[in-house]
C-alpha cells in the first residue's frame, strides 16, 4: 500500500520517528494475517536451529497468502482444528533477525519510506504465531485469551481493533486514527464484525490503554464514545515525509503507465494533455471518499464552458464500491480528461502533486486527511469538504465546500483556479509554513513528550 493509504503509512512513519530517538530501544511485532501460521510451534522448531525456524515462520508467511481458493478452505479448516488443540494462554514472542531484513524491508516499509530513512539495524524485529483475525474472533468468544508476552518493553504501540492481552508491566498505547467504524458505520465493510470488534477493543482495554490520537476531532469524538477516556487521551499528528525529490518523469508519462485498466481504457490514457490543467484526488476509493460529487462537480465544472480542467484520481478500488464504480466506469467511457491511477510511487505522486492546479477532498468523514497536508507541503492548492477535522488539520489555508453540493465545489474551483499567479504564491507559501506542523521534527518531538510524560507518570 503506498502513501495514499493513510494507515499504513502513519504507522511506517511512527516505526521512522521513534527509531530516531536516542533512548529509545525499539521493537517491531510483525503479526500474522494468515491461518499457515496458527500452528507454527517456534519453540519446538527452534530445538534444531532458531534460523530455520524463523525461515519457517516466514515462508508459512508468505505462503498463506497464495493458495487456491478449493484447496485454501481445506487447508484453513485443518489448520482451525490443529491451532484449536493447541490453544494458548500467553505466547512469547519469537526473534525475526537481521537475516531477514530484506524480507522486512519489502513487505512492511519500501512503500513509502526510503531505505536512508530508516536504520533497519536498530530495530529488532519479533513475531507470534496466532494470525490477528483469530485473536480477535477467540476473544469475542472466550474473552482475554491471547496474550502475548511483552515483559521487555515499557510500552507496546498497537492500533484498534487490538486483540491481544499484554504484560502487566508494559504500557498499551492505543494509536486511535478514527472511529469511523461506529460513528459511520454504514461506510464501512464487514460492518456487523468491524463494529463489534472496535467496541470490543474500547471495552476491552478502556481501564489501562492510553489512547493516541492523530487530531483533536478524533480524540474529542472517542471521548464522545467513551467519557471515561478524556484523562487518557493523547494528540500526536500524523507525521508527512520531509518533502522527497520528485520525478524527472512527464506527467503524461506517469498517467499512462499507473492508469488502472480495470477502470478505464488505454484511449482514455492518451487523451491526456500536458498543455491544460489538472485537478488531483488522492486516496483509497470507497464510500466515504464520495467520489460521485467529486466527479459530477468537475463535469459541471467543464461542462459549464470555464476553462479545461482534467481531473486525475490516485486510488485504489477498496470495498463497497459496486454502486460508485458503474458511475466511475461511465465517466471514463463518455468524458474526456478523466484519468484513474492506482499504485503510483512516493517520487512520481510528489511530481503529480506539484504540478496540479488544487488538490481536491471530497470525504463525509475523516480522521485526519494525508493528501492535504501533503499537497500544502508541494505548495498545491487545497479544496476540501467543509467537515470539522479538515477545518482543525488545514485551518484557513484551504477553500472549502458542502460535501452534500457539487455546486459549492464548482465554486470553489472556479475561486481557486482563477486566483492571479502572485496570489496563489502567496496563499500556498503560508500554507507550506502552517503544514510543517506535521513534519518529522515536530512529530518527533510530540511522540517523544508523551513516552516521557507517561514513563515519569
Amino acid at each position: 500500500m503506498h502513501t495514499y493509504a493513510g494507515i499504513p503509512q502513519d504507522t511506517r512513519q511512527i516505526v521512522k520517528l521513534l527509531s530516531q530517538l536516542a533512548d529509545v530501544d525499539l521493537g517491531c511485532h510483525i503479526v500474522s494475517s494468515t491461518l499457515s501460521t496458527w500452528d507454527f510451534d517456534y519453540a519446538s522448531a527452534s530445538k534444531q536451529s532458531p534460523l530455520i525456524a524463523q525461515s519457517a515462520y516466514i515462508a508459512r508467511l508468505e505462503d498463506g497468502r497464495s493458495h487456491t481458493a478449493p484447496s485454501q478452505k481445506f487447508f484453513l479448516l485443518l489448520k482451525a482444528i490443529r491451532g484449536i488443540l493447541r490453544l494458548r494462554r500467553q505466547e512469547d514472542l519469537f526473534p525475526i533477525p537481521c537475516m531477514f531484513t530484506d524480507f522486512i524491508w519489502r513487505t512492511f516499509f519500501e512503500q513509502s519510506l526510503n531505505i536512508s530513512e530508516i536504520n533497519m539495524e536498530k530495530i529488532h524485529f519479533f513475531a507470534n504465531a496466532t494470525p490477528y483475525q483469530i485473536a480477535l474472533r477467540m476473544n469475542s468468544i472466550f474473552k482475554k485469551t491471547y496474550k502475548i508476552n511483552t515483559n521487555r518493553y515499557d510500552f507496546y504501540i498497537g492500533q484498534p481493533p487490538f486483540p491481544w492481552q499484554i504484560s502487566k508491566r508494559t504500557t498499551l498505547l492505543l494509536r486511535w486514527h478514527d472511529s469511523i467504524p461506529i460513528t459511520h458505520v454504514h461506510t464501512i465493510s464487514n460492518k456487523i464484525a468491524h463494529q463489534k470488534f472496535f467496541c470490543q477493543t474500547l471495552n476491552t482495554h478502556k481501564h489501562r490503554a492510553i489512547f493516541v490520537c492523530n487530531s483533536e476531532y478524533t480524540r474529542s469524538r472517542l471521548v464522545e464514545i467513551v467519557p471515561e477516556l478524556a484523562e487518557r487521551t493523547k494528540i500526536a499528528y500524523c507525521c508527512v515525509n520531509n518533502t522527497p525529490s520528485r520525478s524527472s518523469i512527464p506527467v503524461a508519462n506517469i498517467i499512462k503507465f499507473y492508469s488502472d485498466n480495470t477502470a478505464s481504457s488505454s484511449e482514455g490514457t492518451r487523451r491526456f494533455n500536458p498543455e491544460h490543467p489538472y485537478i488531483l484526488a488522492v486516496g483509497t476509493c470507497e464510500p466515504r471518499k464520495n467520489y460521485p460529487l467529486l466527479l459530477n462537480a468537475w463535469r459541471e465544472y467543464t461542462l459549464a464552458g470555464k476553462k479545461p480542467l482534467q481531473l486525475v484520481v490516485v486510488g485504489n478500488i477498496g470495498w463497497g464500491m459496486a454502486k460508485e464504480m458503474s458511475l466511475i466506469k461511465n465517466f471514463l467511457a463518455k468524458t474526456s480528461g478523466l484519468f484513474w491511477l492506482k499504485n503510483v510511487p512516493s517520487q512520481e505522486l510528489v511530481t503529480l502533486y506539484s504540478r496540479a492546479s488544487a488538490l481536491v477532498i471530497s470525504s463525509f468523514e475523516e480522521g485526519f486527511s494525508y493528501s492535504g497536508v501533503e499537497a500544502m507541503m508541494h505548495k498545491t492548492p487545497v479544496i476540501a469538504s467543509d467537515i470539522p477535522v479538515h477545518r482543525e488539520i488545514y485551518a484557513q489555508f484551504a477553500s472549502y465546500f458542502s460535501p452534500y453540493k457539487s455546486d459549492e465545489l464548482v465554486d470553489a474551483l472556479e475561486n481557486v483556479l482563477s486566483l492571479s499567479e502572485a496570489e496563489r504564491s502567496r496563499q500556498t507559501a503560508s500554507a507550506h509554513s502552517f503544514a510543517q506542523r506535521y513534519a518529522e521534527n515536530n512529530c518527533r518531538q510530540q511522540w517523544k513528550e508523551i513516552l516521557h510524560e507517561i514513563q515519569g507518570a
